[in-house]
């Protein structure tokens, strides 16, 4: 049976947070591999580049879409090939075409830090629109940075229910900064006992997984609780587990 922490309310527009304990979703099985992209991304796990190169990049020109985002890392980080990150990008946006989700992430992560001194600008706007297509997808890592973003109001309005939605489903996932995120956005309004409680225990859980800021605010939040609030918090945060797989969030 699923356990649950404590329904979290008054978090604007009527937004409601659920920290979940919830049985794992099935995973979804992914298509077989083709021999030659199994080949190759194994050769450049183990920095044979060039067989990486050789066998990928045929693959890639014939329309795979997982050669083509394999092409675009070799391209990113100058493997087997030289670095270019124009050529990158090239390869990352015909895979995304295809609606390749480590794709997707991959260009929004360029515009989002900006690479190459230059080459690719940072472009919040830009990395927005790729970044919620993978989010859409179920990429947690790609979730965690448009909730953060919409907190934020980088490259979109600033939303709390969409921060609350992205940052919840990536902190389920078992994404440290996204459970910050979730501790942060409880913390940052007017909350009353119960939402202190689900705060230390996203904190407890993103400190353990080591995230920097979560332990400082584990010290501002602790002395305002009492004691037996901390040690269900802790209990909470003992008996989490992360979800595997999550549909992406309902539109």
């Amino acid at each position: 049976m699923a356990r649950h922490f404590p329904r979290l309310v008054k978090l604007g527009l009527a937004a409601a947070v659920v920290l979940a304990l919830a049985p794992p979703g099935a995973p979804q099985a992914a298509p077989p591999a083709r021999a030659d992209v199994a080949a190759g991304w194994a050769a450049y796990l183990s920095g044979d580049y060039v067989t990486a190169v050789s066998e990928l990049e045929p693959a890639a020109e014939a329309g795979d879409a997982e050669a083509q985002f394999y092409m675009g890392t070799l391209r990113e980080h100058g493997a087997g090939l030289p670095q270019d990150y124009g050529a990158s990008l090239a390869w990352y946006r015909r895979a995304a075409a295809q609606g390749y989700v480590g794709a997707q992430f991959a260009i929004g992560l360029l515009y989002h830090d900006g690479a190459g001194g230059g080459a690719i600008p940072r472009d919040p706007v830009e990395a927005a629109i790729w970044l919620t297509r993978a989010a859409e997808g179920g990429n947690a890592t790609a979730q965690h940075l448009l909730g953060r973003m919409y907190r934020r109001g980088n490259g979109v309005s600033k939303d709390q229910a969409q921060a609350v939605k992205w940052s919840l489903a990536a902190a389920r996932r078992g994404v440290p900064g996204a459970q910050f995120e979730i501790g942060i956005l409880i913390t940052s309004r007017e909350h009353d006992r119960a939402e202190a409680v689900a705060a230390y225990a996203w904190f407890l859980l993103a400190d353990r997984a080591g995230h920097p800021g979560a332990r400082s605010n584990l010290d501002l939040l602790g002395p305002r609780m009492h004691r037996e609030d901390i040690d269900q918090a802790t209990k909470m945060a003992d008996a989490w587990k992360p979800l595997e797989e999550t549909p992406p969030p309902a539109q």
